[in-house]
Order: C-alpha cells, then structure tokens, then sequence
C-alpha cells in the first residue's frame, strides 16, 4: 500500500475541494494556499521526508536535526530567532517521526514575509552548533533516563521488540540503545543528515486563513529560490507473510 501522509491526502484534494484553494509547484515546493473567512491569522502546515528511516544505522539522528533547527541558523542564533517571533506573536515547529519532518506554525497576515523569511532560513541554514547540539543531548538523555521508571514505556519497547524484526520501522530500541546512540551523535553526523535529506523535493506547504495566494507564492519563491535536494519517501516495509492457524495446513 502506498504511503501517504496527513499533508499529501489533503494536497490530492484541496485544489478542487473550494475557488479559494490553489496549488502551485513554487521553487520545487507543493504549495497549497487555502482563503478562508478568518480575519487576519494564518495557519501553515507542511512536510518533507526526513524522518528515521531516512537515517538507517544512526538512530535519532533525524530527530535530533529536526530539534536543532530553531536553535539557531548560520544568521540568528537561537535568541535572535525566538525573539523576532515572539515579538510578532508567531510560532514556527519541526517535529521528525519515522517517515517525515513535520513543520507547523501560525502568525498574522501581515507578518507572513517576516514567518516565512525565518521558516526558510531556519530549513535551508541551520548551524547546528557544538553547544546547543550538547544541552540538546543531555536534555534528550534525561527523558530518556527517566523513562526507565515508566513501566508503560518499558512494555511498549519490550512488545515492540517482540512483534517486529530489527530492520521493520515498528521496531523499537532499548532505552540503553537510545542512550548510546544520542551520545554517538554529532554535529557532522547532522549536517550530514541535512544535506542528503532536506529540500525541495517532496516538500509541501500548506498555508490557509486571511490570505492573498499571490503573496503567499512570492514570499516562497523570494525566500526559497536555488533551494535543492531532497528524497523520496521510503517505500513501505514489506508485509510478512501470513502464518497459518492453528491447526490449518500451510
């Protein structure tokens, strides 16, 4: 079965869902730009294929890069970056799962060439520095740690384990497994990860409230113009074959 995300199934539909909505591929970008009635705000959501099994062999790592991208870029570093959002009240979020970087965010009309300025900064320009990348580990390692003491979590793991062989994306590591694979992790280890795995290809942004389409589609080809790279999703796992019943013949 083909894998589709939240953001594609939506992409497939909304040019023809509404005569708000349009779709543009824009600086190799799947954009998407939905009016809507809402006065003033605007929501943006989007995703590009940079999760955990893009990184075989180093757990975390896609997780980790997706974690340091609003620690600072090669221009602001985290302060500054957190600043000029808070002052304009906006938030902009990564988040990595096994298959894709999540990106998600709100701001007010007016400060969208401000949002999306920094949204591509913060996607084409981290700088992945030493010491964030250190406070990063040793707050990830607390977690970890503390997880330990959560039988819930631990029973998870052990039934993941249990279920699924190493190499299926269902398969969970040991907590100690984390744990070594974090503190193995370093800043080359991420840039690399960024440079084979983040950009255009793939990628798809979804903007929608108080919007002009044309302004949308400028700010993204203003901000995002010589961007490149990419991958494509990973294909599915194989499916297993069946075991018979009980009982039955083979």
């Amino acid at each position: 079965m083909r894998l589709l995300t939240a953001t594609t199934l939506l992409l497939a539909t909304a040019a023809a869902a509404a005569p708000d909505i349009t779709r543009r591929t824009v600086a190799g970008i799947d954009l998407v730009a939905c009016k809507t009635p809402v006065a003033g705000v605007v929501t943006f959501r989007g995703s590009l294929p940079a999760g955990e099994r893009l990184s075989p062999g180093a757990p975390l790592v896609a997780s980790l890069t997706a974690a340091m991208l609003d620690r600072g870029t090669l221009r602001h570093d985290k302060f500054a970056l957190a600043a000029k959002l808070e002052a304009v009240g906006a938030s902009i979020r990564f988040s990595a799962g096994e298959n894709l970087l999540s990106i998600s965010g709100k701001c007010l009309r007016k400060d969208l060439p401000l949002v999306i300025a920094l949204l591509a900064e913060q996607l084409r320009h981290p700088a992945f520095d030493p010491a964030e990348l250190d406070r990063l580990k040793k707050q990830t390692a607390g977690r970890l740690r503390r997880a330990r003491e959560s039988t819930a979590t631990l029973a998870s793991i052990a039934f993941a384990r249990a279920l699924y062989p190493p190499d299926h994306p269902n398969y969970a590591l040991t907590l100690d497994e984390r744990l070594a694979a974090l503190e193995s992790a370093t800043p080359e280890n991420l840039r690399a990860f960024h440079a084979a795995t983040y950009g255009p290809a793939r990628c798809a942004l979804v903007f929608a409230g108080d919007l002009d389409p044309d302004e949308i589609r400028a700010e993204i080809e203003k901000n995002f113009a010589g961007w490149t790279g990419g991958q494509p999703l990973p294909p599915p796992p194989p499916v297993p074959p069946r075991q018979p019943a009980a009982g039955q013949a083979a």
